[in-house]
């Protein structure tokens, strides 16, 4: 019964996965490509407050995956 709960929730946790790992992998990738990208902006509160509120959301989101995958017998 766990292994099949577990190759149930399979397609979540590749999800969770791949939505998580997506943005820090873009960011990475932006940054390597043009580092002036966000450095330009580090100095201005509001690019500071936009890049905090997705960082939340983000959390959450992860949370929220992470507990619909959970399946407790």
């Amino acid at each position: 019964m766990k292994k099949k709960i577990k190759a149930m929730s399979a397609e979540g946790r590749f999800t969770m996965l791949i939505v998580g790992a997506l943005p820090p992998v873009v960011a990475g990738i932006i940054t390597l490509l043009s580092p002036d990208y966000y450095s330009q902006h580090y100095d201005n509160p509001t690019f500071l407050m936009i890049m905090i509120i997705p960082f939340v959301l983000y959390t959450i989101g992860m949370l929220w995956i992470r507990r619909m995958i959970k399946i407790r017998i």
